[in-house]
């Protein structure tokens, strides 16, 4: 396995409204702002995406 001395990550969901109609039917939607790692948000929030990068 390769070792790196830097990385860089990124993720990402795709919202479309299929996808919004699913948490909608489930009421699993937040009406709160998207906190993704926030342990009071509530319910679900899609959309959140997150980045990380490391340099040593």
């Amino acid at each position: 396995m390769e070792e790196w001395d830097e990385a860089v990550i990124i993720a990402a969901d795709e919202l479309t409204p299929f996808v919004v109609s699913g948490f909608y039917a489930f009421q699993a939607l937040s009406a709160s702002r998207c906190r993704p790692y926030d342990i009071s948000r509530g319910r679900h929030q899609p959309g959140g995406s997150s980045c990380g990068y490391e340099d040593q």
